[in-house]
């Protein structure tokens, strides 16, 4: 059997996130059909903290930022870009856009991302799907990624259930599976999380806390990815309207991930 090394592990996690914590696809989310709407979205900072078994653990400080935006009554963009670099791995950089169309009972669309580190490049591409409901959100991707570089490639597929209990007030959980190409082995991977957010009623600011799982399967390899979030949010209003209307779905295949 094909027996890693950490380093190739490690790496491997930074460029598989896309599709594994927060992805396998990514998202979009905008305004209502029929209404122009201006730009908007959120810019944050974020921590995280990654244990990896038999690997020690590693802090990374970052940044990201995701904006929506209507190209007509029926189409919509999001644009989605993270930066975090961490004390025993390079500087990663990450950024996504979307299309979809979306109305009050769902979202359809797709998206094509890339994220960077030292000289290691990963493309990814899928499509995605929201379903509302009064309080809950139900969501779901499906998608490839590739990267040439490392000779990596995978699909994978992610789900996640929103619960608001109040407007200001987001819970979550994720669950994901990966199968993953590592020449010359391969293996498959189980994700799953749960997540927070409440903004204060008088300034549109939001602080979030994480958690994500991975376990591969044939490798014997996990780790525990610790988050946490500060976000300014601007042009919208409370986080479930984010969520309905705004840019309210980068983690679903997750840049923000990619870096958590």
């Amino acid at each position: 059997m094909w027996a890693p090394r950490m380093g190739d592990h490690y790496r491997g996690m930074n460029h598989m996130r896309t599709w594994i914590i927060g992805a396998a696809a990514l998202l979009a989310v905008a305004a209502a059909p029929g209404v122009a709407s201006a730009a908007s979205g959120f810019v944050g900072a974020t921590y995280s903290n990654t244990d990896v078994s038999h690997g020690g653990s590693d802090n990374a400080w970052g940044a990201q930022g995701s904006v929506v935006f209507s190209g007509s009554s029926q189409i919509s963009f999001e644009l989605d870009g993270a930066i975090a670099d961490g004390d025993n791995t390079d500087t990663v950089t990450a950024a996504t856009g979307h299309v979809f169309t979306r109305n009050e009972s769902y979202l359809f669309g797709g998206f094509v991302g890339i994220s960077h580190a030292d000289s290691s490049t990963t493309w990814s591409a899928g499509l995605e799907a929201n379903k509302y409901f009064e309080a809950w959100t139900l969501a779901g991707a499906v998608g490839y990624a590739n990267n040439s570089d490392s000779d990596v490639s995978g699909w994978g597929i992610n789900a996640q259930a929103r619960f608001f209990p109040t407007d200001n007030v987001r819970l979550q959980a994720n669950v994901g599976y990966a199968s993953i190409d590592f020449n010359p082995g391969s293996d498959t991977a189980w994700t799953a999380g749960v997540g927070a957010e409440y903004q204060f009623e008088a300034v549109p600011v939001s602080i979030g806390a994480t958690y994500n799982r991975v376990e591969f399967n044939d490798s014997n390899f996990s780790e525990n990815v610790w988050g946490v979030t500060l976000r300014y949010n601007f042009g919208g209003g409370s986080l479930h309207d984010r969520d309905r209307n705004g840019a309210s779905q980068s983690d679903l295949v997750n840049f923000g991930s990619l870096i958590v």
